[in-house]
């Protein structure tokens, strides 16, 4: 698998943070701390990445986390 996602919380933040892998190395970072969704990119040598599949594993943090909010509640 080379895309892959984990859900979790850290001391340092108010809610949960949905982190992004390829091929085990860490992408990016989605988090809604601020009251709406945010991203951190992280750098990985300049490499790029299919578009498409950039933007499907962001759109599944993003529902993801807005589950477990909602369950949160």
């Amino acid at each position: 698998m080379e895309w892959y996602m984990s859900v979790g919380s850290f001391p340092d933040r108010e809610d949960l943070v949905a982190t992004i892998f390829y091929q085990s190395k860490t992408i990016v970072e989605v988090s809604q701390e601020n009251g709406f969704f945010e991203v951190c990119f992280y750098e990985n040598d300049n490499k790029s990445y299919p578009l498409d599949e950039v933007l499907e594993m962001l759109d599944k943090a993003k529902k993801k986390l807005y589950r477990l909010r909602l369950d949160d509640k």
